[in-house]
């Protein structure tokens, strides 16, 4: 039986860390033996998660600091001790961290290619240049294989597109509980709510999000704005808000395992993301049936067909953007056929064919 090792910096709520979860939760143990090691601490939700997974091996390094080289040496005796057949990385960190062990650890190697680098510093070229030592490179979507093959990361018969998966039973599609979830958070139930659940990073577009609804706020006055999620830039954010006068109009919730409350609150699902390789929260706001309003750029369109399950905007166009939103709400009869497409849509996603997907490559190579 191959032995499969899988290596990503932690489990957090980023989208690449979700899936991941997915993955492994959905496995056929009987096909393979599989592990998963981590290299700094996870979230404590997804320790407990991984535990619960019947047949999963798991690895925690615990890494306070990757500047006490010591860890390597537990890493390889990790690796050495598993003698696997496939060693899968994921995100940046692994995938510098695996190339110091080609040499010594015999097996195919394996990248899924999680996002796009648009970045020309020398960390982002040595990434690249990196990418060519692997075997095999997945790409999470069409666009993201596009790139790749452009800009030379590895031969284009190495670079496979694969996708990604989600995990529909883990979510709740249920709009009756939208009136007790809005009460809770002191929204009033007549606002139509924007929603944006997504990590406050500079691509992810938040600041692009509160002109987008700055603008519209002028024109609608029942609108309320709902973020989802932490990370670096959410207090510059909130200053921003703040500064616009904006605070009593936009609330905000930390990063949560339980997007479900959310989703079934949402009247329009907005991205403003600058770049996005695929876009794991778009794809849930179909499975809610939650129309999309979303910049056009990258993978998106992938997800968002414009007119079918979404409608998309030239990427940076606030102005159209607002329109559009302003439009999409004015017109019931569209709101009702985005919501018939989208229900459709989500099905060709589900976890389970991307895990069978996969398993049958690793048993190709």
């Amino acid at each position: 039986m191959k032995k499969i090792v899988h290596i990503i910096p932690n489990f957090s709520f980023g989208g690449a860390e979700k899936y991941l979860l997915d993955v492994l939760r959905n496995y056929d143990y009987t096909q393979h033996e599989v592990s998963v090691i981590t290299l700094m601490p996870n979230v404590h939700f997804f320790d407990t998660e991984l535990n619960k997974i019947k047949g999963l091996s798991v690895y925690s390094l615990n890494i306070k600091s990757l500047k006490k080289i010591t860890w390597v040496w537990s890493f390889y005796k990790i690796l050495n001790k598993i003698k696997p057949n496939v060693v899968h990385s994921h995100l940046n960190l692994a995938l510098i961290v695996l190339i110091l062990f080609k040499k010594i650890i015999k097996a195919k190697y394996v990248l899924t290619q999680h996002s796009v680098y648009n970045n020309t510093s020398f960390y982002y070229k040595t990434l690249i240049k990196l990418t060519s030592y692997y075997d095999y490179v997945l790409s999470n979507s069409n666009y993201t294989r596009a790139f790749l093959i452009k800009n030379k990361y590895i031969k284009d018969s190495k670079i496979l597109n694969y996708s990604l998966g989600v995990d529909f039973s883990r979510y709740e599609v249920d709009r009756s509980r939208r009136e007790s979830v809005l009460d809770s958070l002191n929204i009033a139930n007549d606002k139509i709510v924007i929603g944006n659940i997504g990590s406050f990073k500079f691509h992810k577009g938040h600041i692009h999000l509160i002109d987008v609804f700055e603008k519209s706020l002028k024109n609608k006055k029942n609108l309320h704005l709902l973020l989802v999620g932490g990370g670096i830039l959410k207090k510059s954010i909130i200053e921003v808000v703040k500064s616009k006068g904006l605070a009593n109009n936009v609330t905000f919730i930390d990063s949560t395992t339980n997007v479900s409350k959310f989703f079934n609150c949402f009247d329009v699902y907005c991205s403003t993301s600058v770049s996005e390789s695929f876009g794991i929260t778009l794809l849930e706001a179909i499975l809610f049936q939650v129309p999309i309003v979303s910049f056009n750029t990258d993978a998106i369109p992938e997800l968002v067909i414009d007119g079918k399950t979404g409608v998309l905007v030239e990427k940076n166009d606030t102005n159209q953007f607002s329109k559009e939103l302003l439009g999409l709400l004015k017109t019931p009869s569209l709101i009702k056929y985005i919501k018939l497409n989208q229900k459709d849509y989500a099905e060709k996603y589900k976890i389970k064919n991307h895990v069978e997907k996969l398993i049958s490559f690793y048993n190709t190579i």
